[in-house]
């Protein structure tokens, strides 16, 4: 089990860059009853999408950084140590 959604879409995250990935959908009723598994369907994470630095848990970064962490974009909003991006406060997802 990847994920459940309460809507009629996913986002996965923390993919990995260059990785085809392969997903079922089944459907569950608010009783409990399961549909069937859809077909499957794979995609693919496209290469690196790394426009910044790498973020080092060591490098102090000030208000306006911008690094790169699991193929994703960041900004930190104000200085920051060794706090990483994705699960701190202090970073924004950036394009």
């Amino acid at each position: 089990l990847v994920g459940t959604s309460t809507t009629t879409s996913y986002t996965n995250t923390g993919l990995a860059e260059g990785t085809s990935y392969t997903y079922t959908v089944v459907a569950v009723s608010s009783t409990g009853s399961k549909s069937s598994a859809s077909a499957p369907l794979t995609v693919s994470t496209s290469g690196s999408s790394a426009t910044y630095p790498a973020w080092n848990a060591t490098a102090v970064y000030l208000g306006g950084s911008k690094v790169s962490y699991n193929g994703v974009n960041y900004e930190a909003k104000w200085w920051t140590q060794g706090e990483t991006p994705g699960s701190a406060d202090v970073w924004k997802v950036i394009p």
